[in-house]
């Protein structure tokens, strides 16, 4: 029993309230502030997930989404517009075909060499594979 006289006197560290507070610290409550990190959110994104930067049309449509969901803070606002890219097809397409290597394509390479990108980064589904020229002696 003596090991619970210690928890009688016990306060957490973080009661709901400091914790809203806490939360609400992180919220950007300025519109201007708001507005220029989405738009940079949004490029950036794009750029990570598609590989190109969005349209106007684009842009606003996923600003739009922003705006309704209500994200508030930075990490919200990233992955509301991660999230809603990375299930496009387009998206899928673009990692498949330069992203990181799969097993099979690992597998290949150990046999055939190193997989040949062209110069935007994207597979070509070739090998370098350089064969030593084998001499034969007649004779």
């Amino acid at each position: 029993m003596a090991s619970l006289k210690f928890f009688r006197n016990y306060e957490p560290a973080y009661t709901p309230e400091t914790f809203q507070n806490l939360l609400n610290s992180y919220k950007i409550s300025d519109p201007q502030k708001w507005e220029d990190f989405s738009n940079r959110t949004i490029k950036d994104s794009f750029q990570a997930l598609l590989g190109r930067q969005p349209g106007a049309q684009e842009q606003q449509d996923v600003y739009d989404y922003l705006a309704l969901s209500g994200a508030q803070t930075p990490s919200e606002i990233t992955s509301s517009v991660t999230s809603q890219l990375s299930m496009r097809p387009e998206s899928v397409q673009y990692l498949e075909t330069t992203g990181p290597m799969t097993d099979e394509e690992t597998k290949m390479s150990s046999y055939y060499g190193k997989p040949v990108r062209d110069v935007s980064g994207a597979k070509t589904g070739r090998y370098s594979s350089r064969l030593s020229p084998i001499n034969y002696q007649m004779g």
